[in-house]
């Protein structure tokens, strides 16, 4: 399969593109670490459960 020519301003568009998804994975990530953390103190089990299996998914 033949790669489209990029010019540059959509190179960096597609980088910055990448960059902020990687951010919002990671701010996904910590969110659901604290609140998994916070239902674990409550034992809260169906919480637990639901935020493992998102937790997962971002895997």
């Amino acid at each position: 399969m033949i790669e489209p020519v990029l010019t540059p301003g959509q190179k960096r568009y597609q980088e910055l593109l990448a960059k902020t998804a990687e951010i919002h994975r990671a701010n996904l990530k910590k969110l659901l670490e604290h609140r998994l953390f916070k239902a674990k103190a409550e034992g809260n089990q169906n919480l637990i459960y639901q935020l493992e299996e998102e937790f997962n998914s971002l895997k």
